[in-house]
């Protein structure tokens, strides 16, 4: 068991104790959930989702791999725009986010381009 999951199960154990002062006993006794939410949150679908965070994706080092920033820069071009307008207009949101979203896209690919060839010209 990775230290990560321990963590979560720690939290999970605590956390009920905390916000209602039930001991952990009490709301699953003998690992049987009586129903309620908290012990939904201990055993239910929701620990195996956090637990699967406890363990990295695995991403390749092909050229179609840069496809997967993507979405990252369309949330950071919509986010950033949306703290940084002064006045949000659907129109003026829209375009600005999608020229930052542009900019980043055509950013990544030319560091792209450009670290393909000088990996080329080292390698060769």
């Amino acid at each position: 068991m990775s230290i990560i999951n321990a963590l979560i199960i720690v939290m999970l154990r605590i956390l009920p104790q905390v916000t209602t002062g039930i001991p952990f006993r009490q709301i699953m006794p003998n690992g049987n959930p009586d129903g309620s939410f908290l012990s939904f949150l201990i055993c239910g679908k929701l620990f195996s989702i956090i637990a699967s965070f406890s363990s990295p994706e695995q991403i390749g080092t092909k050229p179609a791999i840069e496809f997967w920033l993507l979405p990252l820069a369309a949330a950071v071009a919509v986010v950033y725009k949306a703290t940084k307008l002064k006045t949000i207009t659907p129109a003026n949101f829209i375009k600005e986010a999608f020229f930052l979203f542009g900019s980043i896209v055509v950013f990544i690919f030319v560091a792209v381009l450009v670290l393909f060839f000088v990996n080329r010209l080292i390698l060769s």
